[in-house]
């Protein structure tokens, strides 16, 4: 009988008041009457009633997560006294508002140690600017590397503890671990509110408790009294915690502790993210705060105190755990129910069960219908997803998936009309004491190490009760409106090892009725749980099996998309309980179970997750158990306890009892659910007890080997190590891999130490087995990865005697060892502390390299009874035997620990172009130091790929060189002379680049040639091995990179600080363009080039998702991965992501062989514990197939998804010299090796999927099969097939391409800076620039000023166009840029009717637009090599979509732009484009052709008039024809025309599609003796070109079809030419391309006019000759260009002038109809009760028109001046006024303190537009559109027409009113106490505000809101007083409202919420069936809330085609249907 159990935990049979306890025998009858009693009450007091909705708003009083609708027996009947009848509900009161949160995310930090410091230090300052809040949250974070996982860390802070309790724990303490899912990824399946790549997260402390007093529910009030401190700004911010199982049951008292619910937000968090540790502090704090319901701090001060007590209690370093057996006595285990207590419930549950059954049949089971043979064979070809493919076959289309047909939330119950009693889950307790306690976070870990693809869950109390948990079941998922749930039922266990046996177990699964029955009622269950909360539902895994270590489930996954008013409340009431974990239907199962239940489950099968502000995530807390520690009394009163000396733990479990189920059955499943649990619990037997002499030695060696953290055995099978094998396979906490390739385990085990995790064993027998280790060993001590070689030997006398298996070990790996030692065989006389010491020598020595121990075995071998004296000999073992520490400590003193070379220390400090290199980083703590350092230092830093920094990385320093290898291929010598640096330090190994160390050697030779400039090249690395191929180095210095940080800053070569200033070094600069230049150059060549090899290397690089690792194979995966990861990740971090220090890269670089590379890297992976991709050659792979087997036998680790580059053999002898020097079918069999082996045969035959990409498949494919492959989180191959031959050929064009643009950025940079001494350039002090003449900056301008004007131009003659009305004048359009080093630019606009789609108006318009944005943007001087760099520069610098200018406008601004960089660097326009090319033939007059309009002249005046060309000089003219009705006509003047010019000169004609088919063939016929060039587009369908050739023989040139089709590729046949007008085009970058097209398509081109003016012409012909020089350069190039004589000189329209004299912030000229922006006061204004003290004023009252004047309305904290471009843009055709609204800018309040309400600030604008005396448009952004909404409303006739920016009616729901009001009087409070800079950053960092922290002009709009409110308090009055909470809204006024007043809605494409209110307006006003003329919406591309600032001109596009009541395009506008 079990011994009494501590107060509050109940023994076994100790049943507590309140709960019915199973009975035997004669009570039997008893608990079948109660049960069925409880049956019928369900039956007639719930089934038969309405279904009971789910409400997400409910009160606290009536919004309990679990309520009944019928009575709950526990709480007797309801009461029949009228005075205690249900009272009506009160109305709702709103929630509390969420608190003010902030979260800071600080720079890396090297180490814990630092990370505690950084962090304690700002969340000091930031806690101390908020200190005036009444209620916040405030947490400070920081990045260290990750040296151990988040649950080693949580295990430190522990340590010294032996039990579950002890005074320094620190309490509470959670650990919560995520679980990869089992299935494919769909919407929400992985909920990313933490971001992506976010793992683990231990807590320790509280910063906010809460927790539920019994009876008290985890209702909607209670999830929002979290919530309300977390935020979607800062979604690391998460309440973490469980609930009870059923929170109506009051607990039990071992389970009073933990409440219903227990959640915290730890005060110190550590959390694995992408491959790094996130060190968290949280303060928090809340005036109102209620004991276990929130913060327990009500004030700043208290709050920051508990954080930084806990932060600075916390240990900073965690040393690794030991990995001990469990030791100690274990009692015998009782369960509650017992066996017969069991039998008995599950009898009476089936006869209630088959009772209720006959009513329904079951749902068919497919799998019954598999045949097995068949099933086998995909099972073993393509492991479950083979099976899942047949099973998919076989089903057809799922019958679930359809949309939700649900309207308002909750609206379903998933068990409505489900009146029998289909399932009910009875659970187990099995309750065991532990003497000497026990450590719960030790047996999680083993756990997790045994199941990582399951949830790991843990929580304990301040009294030492602990919940854990390792489940394999979530509840849901949610990240946004997306959510996804699962369902899981039925089990089995695993093949133990055999794939057979696991299929023909997963077959049973799948295949039986009863599991089959049982998982239907689950998933079922749960669709339509989701069905009632979600708009759709689908099901993405109809039916499959779950795999874990020991078991195996049936598995569904459903997602859906939540209705808008859902809530985690909603979700958590819908799913739990499932009937996985309760029955069906739910009210009734959860009734039965507490009248059969002998037990609480308390937190078992229970939700146990987080919420945080994007999402949240609850796993099914199932195989859990709970911990509660005995005290022992004090033998003396007033003496404290000393601990726990007991542990009572409490195991439970669960099944499913369907009608079938086998009371015998369920139990064994019961034993095997709980066995992994168990088995840990279970002691080791003692030493003593082992059978022989051998045993005890194994198992002393696998158990030191544990307590020193190598517990990943590798084992590959044979005789002699049985002992040491049977030893490693009983040890708890080791971790088996076996595989029957010596080779390939070796491999693997290699990589697990190359990943930076304890050193893997691997273990074989005697003989061949331990040869096969030598290629890993060489590997291993070439690299210095950690491995320890454990080999079984026969004795030593047997050696050289012929005995069987037995060759000289000792020795066999030679000097590839790091030591070695033979062991003598276990005997007496050798004492077990000899071999302590050895095996602890062996690990310490590991960590340089291999280490090798030979052990030699005696018989017997087995397990067998051999008498040994076992006290004798284990007597010296002292204490070692009962504790958890290695026998004794290993430190290696670092080298150089305590100061650096004072000639290294010289040289950093005296350096003038100081280089820093990257090399191979393989510790994470590393690359942070890198990092650090290079921001320090500030120098250029080439990474090589394996230091990790190139691929994944964020935030990572400004001179980071991604390009090294490509710029280095440049052979100028005064290139490669700037760029030699005169100090190298290098950080890290080996370097992959051959050209980068060759230059590196050539910098540092010291040779007599060198002379006195040689550089010192210093190598600083951990390794012992030396890295001095060339004999260049100057030194090397063993030393971890974070002692070196630190030893440079106490030498103060680093300073505090320097890190923030900017990089101004010319030198580092000068690597910057080349980099940036060279990497834009590559990129252009692989998305125009055909799918290559480099283009797999630079799509991983690019699209590795946060939180994998990468491996590398050797050859050229390696050589491409470090040419072409150019660092596209590198850009930053989104909101809400932490900063990465780079993904783990490996590499097998020690003597980079191509064997065991798979191997390698399925080892890295599970090492690291992260997803891996490895990207590896055909041949590398074929070398390793042993290593699928591996990936077969490991499904559950880390994911491993193998790219194979399939070129057909050795690609990469084809580059190296030998290609050229031997015959090609040498070449082919003794390098090349082809082979021709179907891989995906060979991946079939293992198992593992496969997926071939072929040649015509591209980038686009590859990352879709990539992101297929990373989502279905299994092992995976995908084959990518190449061409061998193009590959090296583009390889070479692209170095050869690279090295030129490298060449030509030098020489540029040269010539514009007339810099005759390139060492000028080298700054005078360590990253300072030195004194002297002035150095203009490199590679940068500024645009200081930025104006147009509008000039004409007399016509000679009529300009030959057709359609438009005849023009007097040719009118255009001029941009001018002044540069801030005083170079002007100019460009020209000329709109033409009938060729461009754009008016004069419209270009003018974005052109005013333009001019407002562009001063003060910077650009590189780099533009100027267009190829999408002025495209790029518009989107990232200037903040305007290029797609979205006109043409006209576009062409005008690269012309200006090209132009003042052309001035500045003293060059014209062509010299420009062509830096690299200048020369004389950039010189002399250009090719050209006259134009020709014959119009209705006769053949006599057009040939007269040619001749006169040819007498002025023209060599080739163009004839306009398709102007008569006769083409014949016009050929005959053609005719005519060659007949006066004779056969000298070239013919071309334009026919500007004029003709059809028939007629164009006519006129080519007639005038086929003209011999015409070509004639342009002779055709009105391009399709006809072809069908005009042949006919006529005439070739064609193409103009329109290129312009208005995009016909280019391929050419119609007979097509020579092709026509570009830049002005059509888009300007000269476009132009160069299409270009570059028509060259490479063997074209000709010639560029055209659209009747510029002389100076507009002036810069098409400068471009013309650019294209000729750069793309033509061999072809003489006859252009368009000729059409001076059409236009005279053009002259400023009168009142406009140059803007030499313009102030700096002007924008255009002033004039009688220019268009001005002035900020000025308004007489009169100040009288008005508008309370706006300042108006901005554009355009001319003259030119309102219908529309009027615009008044712009701006949004809360903006001002006059946010509309600025917007004003500019529309005020070219009428008066924009945009005032200041109360509170806001230079507008104060009105004189009292109260601010106007909404209604009175609209009738004051109201008045203030009837002063205007003209129609009035109110165009209202946000808070201005409901100011505008409300004057449109209330005073009629005050505006004409309504346009509402982001604004919405307001809103409907009382109680959301409510909520918002409380909100935004919370915000207004925070802006009125805390410092205006702190508002601000809590307002922008709302997800609404997105896409506008992305914009360029972010930073610059921040900071002009900070400093343009001078008034803060007024500006929270208006806040308060203008919230959408206080104020009425307006839905049922709008549809009358639209039907009197014009209405415009824009929305911003990428703002989700708006864009449904968007919707929801229209279909409002627009019912479904009537024609709303009234109303129109638009849709901004690419723009989030904040339209106005992030896209100006696109809105104004909208606002203006609107008004002018044009049909808008797609670009600009977008009318959504209603």
């Amino acid at each position: 009988m079990s011994s009494p159990g501590p107060a509050g935990f109940s023994p076994a049979r100790g049943l507590q008041p309140g709960h019915t306890r199973l009975a035997e025998g004669p009570d039997a009858h008893l608990l079948h009457h109660n049960a069925r009693r409880c049956q019928r009450s369900h039956r007639s007091a719930q089934y038969r009633a309405p279904c009971r909705p789910i409400t997400s708003q409910a009160s606290p009083a009536s919004s309990s997560l679990y309520e009944a609708v019928a009575p709950h027996p526990s709480r007797g009947p309801p009461s029949s006294d009228p005075a205690e009848a249900p009272q009506p509900m009160p109305a709702p009161s709103p929630p509390p508002p969420p608190v003010h949160v902030h979260c800071q995310t600080l720079p890396p930090c090297k180490d814990l140690a630092a990370g505690k410091e950084q962090v304690e230090k700002a969340l000091d300052a930031a806690v101390a600017a908020r200190a005036g809040l009444p209620a916040a949250l405030i947490r400070c974070e920081a990045q260290v590397p990750r040296t151990h996982s988040a649950l080693a860390w949580l295990q430190a802070q522990r340590a010294g503890t032996s039990g579950a309790a002890a005074p320094s724990r620190p309490a509470p303490t959670l650990y919560f671990s995520p679980r990869l899912s089992p299935g494919p990824d769909s919407a929400g399946a992985a909920a990313a509110a933490c971001e992506e790549g976010a793992g683990a997260v231990a807590g320790v402390g509280a910063a906010a408790l809460w927790r539920g007093a019994p009876g008290e529910a985890l209702d909607a009030a209670r999830l929002h009294g979290m919530q309300r401190f977390t935020s979607a700004a800062a979604p690391r911010v998460r309440a973490l915690g469980g609930s009870r199982f059923d929170a109506q049951r009051g607990p039990s008292p071992e389970w009073a502790a933990f409440g219903t619910f227990t959640f915290l937000i730890p005060s110190v968090e550590v959390t694995d993210v992408g491959g790094a540790l996130l060190l968290a502090c949280t303060a928090c704090w809340d005036s109102k705060a209620a004991p276990g319901a929130g913060p327990s701090a009500t004030d700043a001060g208290a709050a920051l105190a508990t954080a930084l007590t806990t932060l600075r209690d916390v240990r900073s370093a965690a040393a690794p755990p030991s990995l001990a057996a469990f030791a100690g006595g274990r009692g015998a285990v009782s369960h509650a129910p017992r066996r017969a207590e069991w039998e008995a419930a599950v009898t009476l549950a089936q006869e209630l069960l088959d009772e209720e059954s006959a009513e329904g049949e079951a749902a068919p089971c497919t799998p019954s219908l598999l045949d097995p043979g068949t099933a086998l064979e995909n099972y073993i070809a393509g492991g479950q997803q083979g099976l899942d493919d047949l099973l998919e076959a076989l089903e057809g289309t799922p019958a679930l998936g359809a949309p939700a047909t649900g309207g308002d939330c909750g609206t379903r119950d998933p068990d409505c009309g489900a009146a029998a009693l289909s399932k009910v889950v009875l659970a187990r307790r099995s309750e065991l004491r532990l003497s000497g306690g026990a450590d719960p976070l030790a047996l999680l870990a083993s756990l997790q190490a045994r199941n990582p693809r399951a949830y790991a869950l843990f929580l304990e109390l301040e009294g030492g009760e602990a919940f854990l948990s390792c489940t394999p079941e979530r509840l849901y998922s949610r990240s946004g409106r997306s959510v996804a749930s699962e369902a899981v039922a039925g089990t089995r266990a695993r093949g133990g090892g055999s794939v057979e046996n696991d299929f023909w177990l997963a077959l049973d699964l799948l295949q039986s009725k009863k599991e089959h029955a049982e998982f239907t009622i689950v998933r079922d269950w749960v669709y339509e749980a989701l069905r009632g909360i979600c708009a759709t539902v689908r099901v993405d895994v109809r039916k499959t099996v779950l795999k874990q270590e020991s078991l195996q489930h049936l598995y569904g996954q459903l997602s859906g998309t939540l209705l808008p008013a859902a809530t985690d409340a909603d979700l958590l009431a819908a799913l739990h309980p499932t009937p996985a974990v309760c029955g069906r239907p739910r009210e009734a199962s959860r009734d039965m179970l507490s009248s059969l239940e002998p037990f609480d489950r308390g937190f078992y099968s229970g939700p146990f997750g987080w919420l945080g502000g994007q999402g949240a995530e609850f796993a099914v807390a199932i195989r859990s158990a709970l911990f509660v520690p005995e005290v022992q009394a004090p033998e003396f009163p007033g003496v404290q306890a000393l601990g726990p000396t007991a542990m009572r733990v409490a195991l439970y479990a669960g099944v499913g009892i369907v009608p079938g189920s086998k009371a015998s059955l369920e139990w064994a499943e019961l034993d095997l659910k709980v066995a992994a649990l168990d088995r840990l619990l279970t002691p080791v037997p003692a030493l003593q007890q082992a059978p022989n002499l051998n045993a005890a030695y194994a198992r002393i060696l696998v158990e030191e080997l544990c307590r020193l953290g190598c517990s990943t055995f590798c084992i590959a099978p044979g005789s002699r190590s049985s002992p040491l094998t049977l030893a490693a396979a009983q040890h708890p906490r080791v971790q088996l891999v076996s595989g029957m390739d010596e080779r390939s385990l070796a491999f693997w085990a290699l990589g697990h130490g190359r990943s930076g995790a304890a050193p893997a064993v691997i273990l074989t027998t005697s003989g061949t087995a331990v040869a096969n280790l030598l290629p890993a060993a060489v590997e291993g001590w070439q690299s210095g990865t950690p491995l320890i070689i454990l080999t079984a030997d026969r004795p030593a006398e047997v050696r050289g005697s012929g005995a069987n298996q037995t060759i000289h070990q000792p020795g066999i790996f030679s000097s590839y060892v790091c030591w070695q030692a033979d062991l003598a065989p276990p005997s007496s006389a050798m004492p077990p502390q000899h071999l302590l010491g050895l095996l602890d020598r062996a690990v310490a020595a590991a960590g340089a390299g291999p280490v090798h121990l030979n052990v030699q075995l005696r018989e017997p071998l087995g397990p067998v009874p051999e008498p040994w004296e076992s006290t004798a000999w284990l007597e010296g073992l002292g204490d070692w035997a009962t504790s958890s520490r290695p026998w004794s400590v290993q430190l290696e003193a670092a080298a150089c620990a305590s100061r650096l070379p004072h000639s290294l220390l010289a040289a950093l400090s005296t350096a003038t172009r100081g280089l820093l290199v990257a090399g191979e980083l393989r510790a994470p703590e590393d690359r942070a130091a890198a990092l650090a350092v290079s921001r320090a230092l500030r120098w250029p830093l080439l990474a090589d790929v394996l230091s990790g920094l190139r691929v994944g990385a964020t935030g990572v320093p400004e001179g980071l060189i991604a390009c090294g290898d490509n710029i280095l291929a440049a052979q100028d010598p005064g290139m490669c002379t700037a760029l030699r640096p005169d100090v190298v330090l290098q950080l890290g190994g080996r370097l992959t680049s051959k050209r980068i160390s060759a230059f590196l050697a050539a910098s540092s030779a010291r040779g007599s040639s060198a002379g006195n400039d040689s550089a010192a090249w210093w190598v600083v690395d951990a390794s012992p091995h030396s890295f001095d191929e060339h004999g260049c180095l100057a030194g090397r210095v063993r030393l971890p990179l974070g002692a070196l940080e630190r030893l440079l800053r106490e030498a103060g070569v680093l300073v505090e600080g320097a890190a923030a200033a900017p990089f101004t070094s010319p030198y580092l600069e000068l690597w910057r363009t080349m980099d940036r230049e060279v990497g834009f150059l590559v990129r252009q060549r692989l998305n125009s080039a055909p799918y290559g090899e480099a283009h797999i290397a630079a799509c991983l690089a690019s699209s590795l998702p946060r939180g994998h690792a990468l491996y590398i194979g050797n050859s050229m995966p390696i050589r491409d991965m470090d040419m072409f990861a150019d660092g596209l990740a590198l850009s930053g971090c989104t909101q809400g992501q932490v900063p990465s220090l780079g993904c783990p890269v490996g590499a097998n670089r020690g003597a980079s062989g191509i064997d065991g590379v798979l191997s390698s890297a399925a080892g890295f992976a599970s090492g690291l514990g992260m997803p891996t991709t490895l990207v590896v050659g055909d041949l590398s792979f074929l070398h390793d197939t042993n290593g699928l087997m591996l990936l077969r036998s490991g499904p559950a680790r880390s994911p491993l998804t193998v790219v194979v580059i399939n070129n057909g053999g050795g690609g990469i002898f084809s580059s190296l010299p030998i290609a050229g020097q031997v015959p090609a079918q040498t070449l082919s069999d003794g390098w090349t090796t082809p082979q021709a082996v179907e891989l995906g045969g060979l991946c079939r035959a293992h198992g593992v999927p496969h997926l071939r990409l072929g040649l015509a498949d591209g980038t686009q494919a590859l990352r879709a099969a990539l992101r297929a492959a990373w989502a279905s989180h299994t092992h995976s191959v995908v084959e990518v097939a190449v061409d061998p031959a193009g590959n090296l050929d583009w390889h070479r064009a692209t170095t050869a391409a690279a090295a030129k643009l490298a060449e030509g950025v030098w020489s540029a940079e040269v010539r514009r800076r007339r810099l005759g001494d390139v060492q000028s350039m080298a700054p005078a002090t360590n990253g300072a620039v030195g004194e002297g003449r002035h150095v203009p900056s490199l590679g940068r301008a500024v645009i200081a000023q930025a104006w147009y004007e509008r000039c004409s131009a007399p016509l000679s003659q009529p300009l030959p166009v057709r359609g438009g009305a005849p023009q007097d004048c040719r009118r255009v359009l001029r941009l001018h840029l002044r540069l801030s080093s005083g170079a002007c630019g100019m460009g020209e606009a000329a709109p033409l009717a009938g060729v461009h789609a754009e008016s004069l108006e419209e270009s003018e318009a974005q052109l005013a637009g333009l001019c407002a944005l562009l001063p003060g943007v910077g650009m590189p001087q780099t533009l100027a090599r267009l190829g999408g760099r002025v495209a790029d520069w518009l989107e990232r610098e200037v903040g305007v979509l290029p797609r979205t200018l006109h043409p006209s406008v576009r062409c005008a601004l690269e012309f200006a732009l090209l132009g003042a960089l052309a001035q500045e660097g003293q060059q014209t326009l062509s010299q420009l484009l062509c830096a690299e090319l200048a020369g004389p033939h950039l010189s002399g007059p250009l090719p050209n052709n006259a134009l020709l309009d014959c119009g209705e002249q006769t053949v006599a005046k057009a040939a007269e008039a040619a001749k006169k060309l040819v007498l002025q000089g023209w060599r080739a003219i163009k004839i306009k024809v398709g102007r008569r009705a006769n083409p014949e006509l016009d050929a005959a003047v053609v005719c005519g025309v060659r007949s006066a010019v004779g056969s000298e000169v070239v013919l071309r004609a334009d026919a500007n599609r004029a003709w059809s088919l028939p007629q164009a063939v006519q006129f080519g016929k007639a005038a086929a003796r003209a011999k015409l060039q070509y004639i342009e587009e002779p055709v009105q369908d391009w399709q006809d070109l072809e069908s005009f050739w042949r006919a006529t023989g005439i070739a064609t040139a193409l103009d329109e079809s290129v312009t208005q089709e995009g016909i280019l590729d391929p050419p119609p046949e007979g097509t020579v030419a092709l026509v570009l007008k830049p002005g059509v085009m888009g300007g000269p970058e476009a132009t160069f391309e299409l270009a570059r097209t028509a060259a490479r398509l063997g074209l000709q081109v010639a560029l055209s006019s659209c009747m510029e003016t002389r100076e507009g012409l002036a810069l098409l012909r400068e471009l013309a000759r650019a294209v000729d020089v750069q793309v033509f350069p061999d072809m003489l190039g006859l252009h368009g260009l000729g059409t001076d004589d059409y236009v005279g000189e053009a002259l400023a329209e009168p009142g406009s002038r140059p803007g030499g004299d313009l102030p700096s912030s002007a924008r255009s000229p002033e004039g009688d109809r220019r268009p001005r922006a002035t900020g000025s006061d308004l007489q009169g204004c100040a009288g008005l009760a508008i309370h706006c003290r300042r108006v901005l004023r554009h355009g001319c009252e003259s030119e309102g028109g219908a529309a009027g004047t615009l008044v712009l309305l701006h949004g809360f904290l903006g001002a006059a001046e946010d509309w600025t471009p917007v004003a500019a843009s529309l005020g070219t055709r009428r008066t924009v006024l945009a005032p200041d609204l109360p509170g806001h800018g230079s507008a104060g309040l009105l004189t009292g303190p109260v601010p106007p309400s909404l209604e009175q600030a609209a009738a004051d604008v109201a008045g203030w537009c009837a002063t205007l005396q003209q129609p009035v448009t109110l165009v209202g952004y946000s808070l201005g559109a409901r100011l505008a909404l409300t004057l449109a409303l209330r005073h009629p006739g005050a505006c004409s027409r309504l346009v509402l920016v982001s604004g919405s009616p307001g809103l409907e729901d009382a109680l959301a009113r409510a909520q918002r009001a409380s909100q935004d009087a919370a915000l207004a409070t925070t802006m009125r106490q805390a410092p205006i800079e702190v508002f601000l950053e809590h307002w922008y960092s709302q997800p609404m505000w997105g896409t506008l922290r992305r914009h360029p002009r972010q930073s610059g709009i921040v900071a002009r809101r900070a400093s343009a409110q001078s008034d803060h308090a007024a500006l929270a009055d208006v806040l308060e007083a203008w919230s959408p909470g206080r104020a009425s809204h307006a839905w049922d006024e709008l549809p009358a409202l639209s039907r009197r007043v014009p209405i415009l809605l824009i929305t911003g494409e990428e703002d989700e919420k708006f864009v449904g209110l968007q919707q929801a307006m229209l279909q409002r006003c627009q019912p479904a069936g009537t024609s709303g003329i009234g109303v129109q919406a638009a849709t901004i591309l690419s723009a989030g809330h904040a339209v106005h600032l992030e896209r100006p001109l696109e809105l104004a596009g909208a606002i203006e085609a609107w008004l002018k009541g044009l049909e808008c395009t797609q670009q600009t506008l977008r009318p959504l249907e209603g």
